[in-house]
């Protein structure tokens, strides 16, 4: 969680949420002092890889790679 703490008590001028671009949509608020805030939402790909050997039962983890 992030907290923001230089927006809180200002008072919003106008909201915009842009949803054009599924794979980023974003939310931009206009503050009355002229600030903007602006939240992007992002994906990021990752790679999961497990090295295991199964003797009977339950395999064992041999080597875990993420990246």
């Amino acid at each position: 969680m992030k907290e923001c703490p230089e927006v809180a008590n200002k008072t919003i001028r106008k909201l915009t949420i842009f949803d054009d671009d599924a794979t980023a949509p974003e939310v931009v608020i206009e503050l009355l002092d002229g600030t903007v805030f602006t939240a992007s939402f992002t994906t990021a790909a990752s790679v999961q890889a497990r090295l295991t050997v199964d003797e009977g039962g339950e395999p064992q983890v041999l080597a875990d790679y993420q990246s």
